[in-house]
């Protein structure tokens, strides 16, 4: 969308929701391009990063998009979706230490308004170009910084 399009979008009485950045997928070595995101679970002795990756390509005709987007491994009742995705552990330091970064500084940040994180799990793109991109907290355990239980 052009910046005029863009600025009259948000001046309309339609302007709710939320404007995010579009990231690309980057295509897998055989061409195919898949919703892939990480999934960075935190808490201050753990870490543990994982691949999430769609079971179905973007351009298959036979899946119906929603499913080829569907990064959920898990319906809310807890049983397995095969339409879902493959979990795979990041093994590699490197990476993962890309990720640790970006929830130190979510950390670092709830901490400096009186937040203390115990646990958050991210979901987290990278765009094609390695940028990483925060997209959301699944899931998060915080009290505050006064709270008997937290060690200063």
């Amino acid at each position: 969308a052009s910046p005029d399009a863009l600025t009259r979008f948000l001046q309309s009485s339609k302007a709710h929701g939320i404007l995010q950045h579009y990231i690309y997928p980057r295509p897998a070595t055989d061409g195919s391009v898949r919703t892939t995101a990480t999934v960075c679970h935190y808490t201050p002795s753990s870490f543990v990063v994982e691949r999430l990756t769609s079971r179905h390509t973007m351009t298959d005709k036979h899946v119906p998009l929603c499913h080829s987007l569907n990064l959920d491994t898990l319906a809310p009742n807890g049983v397995d979706v095969a339409q879902g995705c493959e979990r795979k552990p990041i093994k590699s330091a490197l990476v993962a230490e890309k990720f640790h970064a970006a929830c130190a500084d979510v950390v670092r940040r709830a901490r400096e308004n009186g937040v203390v994180i115990k646990q958050m799990s991210l979901v987290c793109r990278v765009d094609r170009d390695d940028r990483l991109f925060v997209l959301y907290c699944e899931a998060a355990t915080a009290c505050a910084a006064s709270h008997p239980d937290v060690l200063h």
